[in-house]
């Protein structure tokens, strides 16, 4: 999982202060602020890799040889905490982005498909998402025969259905977990979406515009790295300022 400086999942580590990545159950709360900076740098350097690139500072996450995370003496304490920090970080922004990958490659080729059999399509705003039944539905101003033919194609593609479950799954756990046990967050999981609403607030086919035009390949192929997973990620972040309800703020 690659880390960048700017991007959700670095917040927890330098870019705040220790209190704040421990859940204010830092061992000394009368900490200076350079001390505090200091040991919050310390616990982003034994955890990560430095990055060899510009695109970010750190490039994974280390770990010993058993598994477990690579914590410095300072936060050994506080074990359970971070974990839970660095799982969600995994639910959103790396297994979140994979099955959106995954979800790019099932839909390539089939608007085409949709649109050679209903070409009044082009001239429509339309989207799809997952409802709470993990059924792909068909957003946006549309009769009721053309959102059946949208969902006709899009739920006859298994490979898309299950990425687009996949992805909502992790996104709504990558939240809850990032909230923790305050229930309070100042990132990704201050906003409300989960198994109700998730379908009127996240938009696939936006998402897969966000990719295609992120995409580096040179070839005419796809490929992810920094820059696609930074696309990906301010994509996400103004359809959730966009539809979502900033219900969890802390």
């Amino acid at each position: 999982m690659k880390i960048g400086s700017n991007q959700g999942a670095m917040q927890y580590t330098s870019n705040q202060t220790l209190s704040e990545i421990l859940g204010n159950k830092a061992p000394h709360q009368g900490v200076a602020k350079s001390a505090d900076d200091t040991l919050s740098k310390k616990l982003a350097n034994d955890i990560f890799t430095p990055s060899s690139t510009d695109f970010s500072e750190y490039e994974k996450v280390n770990y010993t040889p058993d598994g477990r995370l690579n914590l410095p003496p300072d936060f050994e304490s506080h074990r359970g905490v971070i974990e839970a920090i660095f799982t969600s970080m995994d639910k959103l922004y790396s297994d979140a982005p994979k099955a959106a990958q995954r979800m790019f490659q099932a839909f390539s080729g089939l608007e085409d498909k949709i649109l050679r059999g209903s070409p009044e399509l082009s001239h429509k705003d339309w989207g799809f998402s997952v409802n709470e039944q993990g059924v792909l539905v068909a957003t946006g101003q549309l009769s009721k025969a053309q959102r059946d033919v949208i969902e006709t194609h899009l739920n006859s593609n298994n490979s898309l259905v299950k990425a687009a479950q996949d992805f909502k799954a992790h996104f709504i756990e990558g939240l809850e977990m990032q909230r923790g046990d305050s229930g309070k967050s100042q990132y990704w999981g201050r906003y409300d979406v989960n198994n109700e609403n998730f379908a009127d607030i996240i938009d696939f086919k936006s998402m897969m515009n966000q990719i295609a035009n992120a995409n580096e390949s040179k070839t005419g192929g796809f490929e992810w790295r920094s820059k696609s997973q930074y696309a990906w990620e301010q994509g996400m972040v103004a359809q959730l300022q966009a539809k979502a309800v900033s219900k969890f703020s802390a």
